[in-house]
């Protein structure tokens, strides 16, 4: 009887065994099912419905200094999906890494969105009180110190701490007007389902999208969806039109920008008579300060260029992350988790045949785009003429109400357009340069020193210009009535440097392009 009920017992075991087996083999093939015809409708680049095409102007995505990438409440996250409409086309797609803070993008996407209208702006405000001051609509004095001529030696701020007071009001309320779409705010967050289906159609709102703008830092190669999201648009086109800022650059642009108006308030107060002999001291030491935070930055930024390099040279699709994989595909109420690893793949095989003939397809075009992107181009001409506009204001303040006005507009005119611009871009060739970090702290140290030292002559270069040019004293004692050619002449002389590292490698690259497409039009 016992042997009879064992045997029963075992036998039951073993069905039971069996069963949960098969139901575990019939639930597996189900997922892999479901995740062929997601993967399959993802690759189609389709939306589930056309209302989940939508967007959000880039003020809105702003707004409240780029609330929107710190996250919130439920009630938030309902507003910000509420800001969003329905389009059938798309500006701009912000591709991103969650990974790092949010302040860096922030920073970033306002000097982009908003910092030419800022500069503009603020040089409109600043022209209107030069103005102002030199027609004498203002009601104001320069100073109580007189010279032996009856001439006031103080110089007012108003033009400078308007313009500044504008642009920073301008940078953080303007209201661009450029359609975009940002994950957070365009997919639902709250309604699961709703999320479920945005999700499924990034593959369509990508397809509705122009430019792709990828807010890069070290980490967003590593992430599986930002790599998605390349796949995906240049599946779209085999030149996808695709816009790379590194995250760093809006934090550099207003760190600069804040250097440049605090050294030009420093400019007014050191032209005061009595500090006429250790101005150009006091101006060199404040200048070594400010130019050696910023080559200590670049050269970090330039190295993890160098870093990205070689990513790209070992990139793998297996080597990137993503969220399901690091949770062991279980969510936090336990259900399993379906993995984003194999619906990307399968999308990307279904676009580029296997994903080895992905990799080798984008390393190559992620490689020319990356340094294009993210190298000596970051930074273009217009980008130093925004934040170097403080130094302008600084020349209309000098020149309001003064015989000899016309020498010190022409003057910081020149080192607005000249004198700067081409000094940044020699210290970011020389922190491209010698980027890699050296193996004890002082020498990196002494190696910043030795940078900032460089940058530091050729703006005692540019003084000593204008010293030959106008002697010392004139401007103070005397006005000749060559000064505004000498002073035109300093202007040219200072725009030179600006034009050899700037104007010289554009009509280069713009030479090489058109022999380039003669070359293929003949062919």
């Amino acid at each position: 009887m016992a042997e009879t009920i064992g045997a029963a017992t075992a036998e039951w075991t073993g069905d039971a065994v069996e069963d949960r087996q098969q139901e575990e083999t019939a639930e597996k093939m189900r997922q892999q099912r479901q995740q062929q015809l997601l993967a399959k409708w993802v690759s189609e680049q389709k939306v589930v419905r056309p209302e989940l095409v939508r967007s959000i102007y880039a003020c809105q995505a702003l707004d409240f200094v780029g609330s929107a990438f710190r996250g919130g409440s439920v009630r938030k996250l309902v507003r910000l999906h509420q800001k969003s409409k329905a389009t059938k086309r798309i500006d701009e797609f912000w591709s991103h890494s969650w990974q790092k803070r949010p302040y860096q993008k922030v920073l970033c996407l306002l000097f982009l969105k908003n910092g030419v209208a800022a500069s503009l702006t603020g040089t409109l405000a600043a022209s209107m009180v030069c103005i102002f001051m030199r027609y004498g609509f203002l009601l104001v004095r320069l100073s109580d110190d007189i010279n032996r001529r009856g001439e006031h030696l103080g110089m007012l701020f108003l033009c400078t701490v308007t313009g500044t007071l504008v642009a920073v009001l301008t940078l953080f309320m303007w209201r661009s007007s450029t359609k975009v779409f940002l994950d957070v705010c365009c997919i639902d967050q709250v309604n699961v389902k709703n999320k479920q289906e945005g999700i499924l159609s990034l593959g369509g709102i990508l397809n509705s999208c122009k430019t792709l703008l990828i807010l890069w830092d070290e980490t967003y190669i590593e992430r599986l969806w930002c790599v998605f999201e390349i796949a995906a648009f240049a599946h779209r086109s085999g030149k996808p039109r695709t816009a790379i800022k590194p995250t760093l650059l809006g934090k550099a642009a207003l760190a600069t920008y804040a250097g440049s108006s605090a050294l030009s308030l420093l400019v007014l107060e050191m032209m005061h008579v009595k500090y006429r002999h250790v101005m150009s001291y006091v101006l060199s030491g404040s200048f070594f300060v400010t130019w050696y935070l910023g080559v200590a930055s670049f050269r970090s930024y330039h190295y993890s260029i160098e870093i990205l390099r070689r990513q790209l040279q070992n990139f793998r699709l297996a080597d990137t992350k993503c969220n399901c994989c690091m949770l062991g595909h279980v969510g936090s109420d336990g259900r399993v988790l379906p993995c984003d690893r194999e619906i990307v793949e399968s999308c990307i095989c279904n676009w580029f045949g296997s994903v080895e003939q992905f990799e080798l397809f984008i390393v190559p075009l992620l490689r020319s785009t990356f340094d294009n992107e993210l190298g000596q181009h970051t930074f273009p001409y217009i980008y130093f003429l925004v934040v170097f506009c403080p130094v302008f204001w600084t020349g209309m303040d000098l020149s309001a109400g003064h015989r000899w006005g016309s020498w010190w507009a022409f003057q910081f005119t020149g080192y607005w357009l000249g004198v700067m611009p081409a000094t940044a871009k020699l210290g970011l060739y020389l922190s491209s340069y010698f980027c890699r970090p050296r193996r004890y702290k002082v020498c990196d140290m002494l190696l910043n020193l030795v940078i900032v030292l460089v940058m530091n002559l050729c703006f005692l270069a540019a003084l000593q210009a204008a010293t030959v040019l106008n002697p010392k004293g004139r401007w103070m004692n005397q006005y000749t009535k060559d000064m505004n050619l000498r002073g035109f002449l300093l202007f040219v002389a200072y725009c030179i440097p600006s034009v050899v590292m700037f104007g010289m490698p554009a009509a280069f690259r713009f030479v090489r392009s058109r022999l380039a497409g003669m070359e293929r039009n003949s062919v």
